[in-house]
C-alpha cells in the first residue's frame, strides 16, 4: 500500500507508445510535401506540345502547296535545311524515349 504501481507495459516500452502518437502531440514538425501543380499547368502543357505537333506537321504541309504569296510561309516553302530536321530528330527522339525508359526502369527495381 505504500508506492503506486506502474500499469502493465507494453511490448517495445516507450518506442511503442510513440508510435501511436502523432506528430503534433510529439512537438513535431511535419515535413510537408510540395503541391503537385495546378490543373491548369498540365492542360498548357498539353496545348502548347499539341500547338507545336500542329505547327510541326503544318509545315511537312507547306512544302507540299503551290506558292501563296505569303512571305513567310513562301520561305519556309522555299527553305531546303528545314526539311533535314524531321528525319535528324528522330534518332535523339529515340535515345532521349530509352533514357527515360531506362531511368524509370532503374528506379521502380532500385
Amino acid at each position: 500500500p505504500g508506492a503506486p504501481q506502474a500499469g502493465p507495459r507494453r511490448a517495445g516500452g516507450a518506442a511503442a507508445g510513440m508510435a501511436d502518437a502523432t506528430c503534433d502531440e510529439l512537438g513535431l514538425r511535419r515535413l510537408d510535401r510540395p503541391r503537385p501543380p495546378s490543373a491548369r499547368v498540365g492542360w498548357f502543357l498539353v496545348a502548347s506540345g499539341a500547338g507545336l505537333a500542329a505547327a510541326y506537321a503544318c509545315v511537312g504541309v507547306i512544302k507540299l502547296l503551290p506558292e501563296t504569296g505569303v512571305a513567310p510561309l513562301d520561305a519556309v516553302r522555299a527553305d531546303e535545311h528545314y526539311v533535314l530536321l524531321a528525319p535528324l530528330s528522330l534518332l535523339p527522339t529515340l535515345v532521349a524515349l530509352w533514357m527515360n525508359w531506362l531511368s524509370m526502369s532503374t528506379f521502380t527495381h532500385a
